[in-house]
């Protein structure tokens, strides 16, 4: 058996003929151990970010080109235990090893008590999910790194400015957000968590909880130029005007309201003027249904598809309204 040590927590030993990985004196069985043939001083790889963006290059172009470089077992040993020497004397930088050892091995680390592996870890996953190419920012989403990051970090680290703002404002009110990978993965609107989900360090879908604090949508929510999809939750006990601030999303495809207040609902649909799906929850148990009102955006929203009204009074609607809708093939529910 042969042993090479890294550091105090990083073991690797050739067992068998097998490269074992080894962390604070424990198997760690999590990884994928990636041993790349290339010349760090090639252009092809200079051009490439990190060593995934290698291992993706390498898969592509051996699809149709088979050239493999066959190691004996001790050289492929010899091989990673350089790739994590190098690695740890660089600061533990995820880009030198590939993501699906890097981001495990880190997390291991600094639960095994390596306080700087802890906040190599934090900084790492912001970095990477900002910085990093398609594959790296869904891998973060999909294994729940970024669950674990705060409110704060996302703000700092990963959105650009001008939303960075608008979703601080909203926290001013004591929202705090997760970001998820797309909202259709979520059973329903949560009522433990808020939620958002992101493209290119811009809020792509959108949870906003509207009540005592937060009383309206503010007008800064223009500055979200990628907002896809917006979902609002209103409380029983509200009483406003949702939309009293003027202003203009076209980004804005879907908009989802649960509403539970006995507050009419205000016609300023049109602030979304590309719309195309428009769905609203009354209150189910309220005996007095709340009116919507919906002249002004029935005959604005061009793009409308999709309109579903549930438990709310729609006599404030003009029925020449409906129809017009209908002309145009939108589906209704009500």
């Amino acid at each position: 058996m042969k042993e090479f040590k890294v550091n105090s927590l990083i073991t690797l030993r050739l067992i068998d003929g097998k490269t074992v990985l080894l962390v604070n004196g424990q198997e760690f069985k999590q990884c994928k151990m990636l041993l790349l043939n290339v010349l760090v001083e090639s252009e092809e790889v200079e051009a490439l970010n990190s060593i995934d963006e290698i291992a993706e290059d390498l898969d592509f172009r051996m699809e149709t080109k088979r050239d493999f470089v066959n190691v004996t077992e001790e050289e492929e040993f010899k091989g990673h235990c350089s790739n994590l020497q190098v690695w740890a004397e660089n600061l533990y930088d995820t880009e030198l090893l590939h993501k699906s050892l890097a981001f495990p091995l880190l997390k291991a680390l600094s639960e095994n008590g390596d306080r700087f592996a802890k906040q190599r870890f934090a900084e790492e996953i912001i970095r990477r999910y900002k910085y990093g190419n398609k594959t790296v920012r869904s891998f973060l989403i999909e294994e729940g790194y970024l669950s674990g990051s705060s409110s704060d970090n996302i703000i700092d680290g990963i959105l650009i400015p001008r939303e960075a703002a608008f979703l601080e404002k909203i926290m001013e009110f004591g929202e705090n957000y997760e970001i998820v990978p797309y909202f259709y993965k979520m059973a329903g609107i949560s009522h433990n968590k808020s939620y958002l989900s992101l493209n290119d360090g811009k809020i792509r879908e959108l949870e906003i909880r509207i009540g005592d604090d937060l009383n309206r949508i503010p007008r800064e929510i223009e500055n979200l130029s990628n907002l896809n999809a917006l979902y609002i939750s209103v409380n029983r006990l509200y009483y406003g005007n949702l939309f009293e601030e003027e202003f203009s999303l076209p980004s804005l495809k879907r908009l989802v309201i649960d509403w539970d207040s006995a507050e009419d609902i205000p016609d300023s649909f049109y602030y979304f003027p590309n719309l195309r799906c428009l769905q609203i929850k009354g209150p189910y148990e309220r005996q007095f249904k709340p009116y919507i009102y919906f002249e002004k955006s029935g005959t604005k929203l061009a793009h409308l598809r999709e309109l579903e009204l549930y438990f709310l009074d729609i006599k404030k609607i003009p029925m020449e309204v409906i129809e017009k809708l209908q002309e145009k093939k939108v589906r209704i529910s009500l």
